[in-house]
């Protein structure tokens, strides 16, 4: 508990430091949304994206913009520790660097929650269309932040490997962009089953169910996304782990 309020302390302190960064990444998300949806909507022709079709949309690309910052988090902390040669520091704690990472970016979630829902707020102010808030989507979005965080272990594993990741990092947004606002839970059966490999989707897909106008999801779809999760967050511990113990071996912790 105290790690974690150590690292919220820290985080709260970057976020208040560098509003206008915060600020531009507000308007900058809202601006990529109304894009999107301003083409999808012209690609469309006479077919209005409303009911259920608009829901998936806007549900899929919030959880896109959270996922997306939570899947940069212990990346971007590691390169800039490397960069600024604290990295040696967190590898001194008697924590470890698994520990402190998580730590901070479950911190660093606090913050991403709070900016997310302005965004998501902006986006319905802009629609003049409303999600349906149910509380059991509350547990729905924890199981796909794990999922999220599971696949930022992995690109964390990563970069202690490699150090710079930032091209893969461009070509997985992208990638998870469409992920997200593919409905996977629409899907033939085996497509459904497979999706559970596929970081993100599964959660969102069941996410979308709870909230949709019945409120109800199948028991199939709950069971690919905590399988999903459950998938993601074991591996990237592993991977995680693993690559820590690959630059103690090789002495290339203060390498960038």
């Amino acid at each position: 508990m105290n790690l974690l309020l150590i690292e919220f302390w820290r985080s709260w302190i970057f976020f208040r430091r560098y509003p206008i960064s915060n600020i531009a990444y507000i308007v900058i998300t809202f601006i990529v949304f109304y894009g999107l949806f301003l083409g999808t909507r012209y690609l469309a022709g006479p077919v209005e994206l409303v009911g259920s079709r608009l829901d998936a949309f806007v549900v899929g690309y919030i959880v896109w913009s959270l996922s997306l910052s939570a899947l940069a988090d212990i990346s971007i902390n590691l390169q800039e520790d490397m960069q600024s040669g604290t990295l040696e520091h967190v590898y001194l704690s008697p924590y470890g660097p698994t520990k402190i990472y998580l730590a901070r970016g479950l911190a660093r979630l606090v913050i991403n929650l709070g900016i997310t829902l302005i965004v998501g707020l902006l986006i319905m102010v802009a629609l003049d269309h409303w999600l349906r808030w149910r509380p059991l989507a509350l547990p729905v979005m924890l199981v796909t932040l794990a999922s999220a965080y599971g696949f930022s272990l992995f690109f964390g594993g990563l970069t202690l490997l490699y150090k710079r990741v930032g091209g893969l990092f461009g070509l997985v947004q992208f990638l998870l962009l469409y992920l997200v606002l593919l409905p996977v839970e629409d899907q033939p059966f085996a497509v459904r089953i497979a999706s559970v490999l596929l970081p993100i989707a599964p959660t969102v897909g069941l996410l979308r169910q709870v909230l949709s106008e019945s409120g109800q999801f199948e028991p199939l779809q709950a069971g690919l996304a905590l399988g999903n999760a459950l998938i993601y967050v074991v591996t990237g511990l592993l991977l995680f782990r693993k690559a820590d113990q690959s630059i103690r071996a090789s002495g290339t912790v203060n390498q960038f």
